[in-house]
């Protein structure tokens, strides 16, 4: 998908999604990075926790040592297009994702646009999505709250490239 998608120099909507935290002071690492042209979207796990819920109070599980082995090697495989300078990641709140993907898997995100300031009152990508686009886009806080660090359902999925789809298309505008 990279190497089709991600040609440079060019832009792509950029977000991350992550395993909420139920304990102050202690963040989880980003589980979910989403890339996307007006095309196509990539969803990509790049964490599997070693422990994970069915469903909101079901009962804890293990996650496949090699589901979690897979995201590491899909994490290490988007190295070059995040660190690649040419190619633009646009989105709202790019550089707080960029600092987690730093913090917690070493990756570094250059040639990052923030799209919260393009419209002074549009801070969230729903709103800003609305303003300059007229695109109506569903963001149920169950989905934004579900554990991204489990394996992901197709609702999810659809949620999370909805995200970085977003961002690439308030950038063409």
């Amino acid at each position: 998908w990279v190497e089709q998608h991600c040609s440079a120099p060019g832009v792509v909507g950029f977000d991350t999604e992550t395993r909420p935290s139920h304990r102050k002071g202690r963040p989880n690492p980003p589980a979910v990075i989403q890339l996307s042209t007006m095309h196509a979207c990539l969803v990509a796990q790049v964490y599997i926790a070693p422990r994970h819920r069915l469903g909101r109070r079901g009962a804890w599980v293990e996650s496949a040592r090699e589901a979690r082995e897979g995201a590491d090697g899909v994490r290490h495989a988007l190295t070059a297009t995040l660190e690649d300078r040419s190619i633009l990641k646009a989105g709202v709140g790019v550089d707080n994702d960029a600092i987690d993907l730093w913090q917690f898997w070493g990756l570094e995100v250059n040639g990052r646009v923030e799209l919260a300031g393009v419209a002074e009152r549009s801070r969230s990508l729903a709103r800003l999505l609305a303003t300059t686009t007229g695109v109506e886009l569903s963001k149920p806080k169950a989905l934004q709250a579900s554990d991204w660090a489990a394996p992901l359902g197709e609702r999810q999925v659809a949620y999370a490239a909805a995200d970085a789809w977003a961002g690439r298309a308030i950038y063409e505008r």
